[in-house]
């Protein structure tokens, strides 16, 4: 074990890891302040679907434009 070098966490493990992060924080958040639940219950299940999209579409053009000019360059 001494000469064995350590390896990355998985990439299950790390979506894993953030999902309960994630859960643990909105708990959290909970506990401090209950109202924080009804502010987001008022969100529908498309309108959440909707804002990730667009955010993981923007991020993705914005990777697209920065590979496209380091190429070009």
């Amino acid at each position: 074990m001494l000469g064995q070098q350590k390896k990355p966490p998985c990439r299950v493990c790390m979506s894993l890891r953030l999902f309960l992060l994630a859960v643990l924080a909105i708990v959290l958040m909970t506990i401090i302040n209950p109202d924080i639940l009804n502010f987001m219950g008022k969100f529908t299940i498309g309108s959440i679907a909707v804002v990730f999209i667009s955010i993981f579409g923007f991020f993705s053009l914005l990777k697209l434009m920065i590979d496209y000019f380091r190429i070009h360059d």
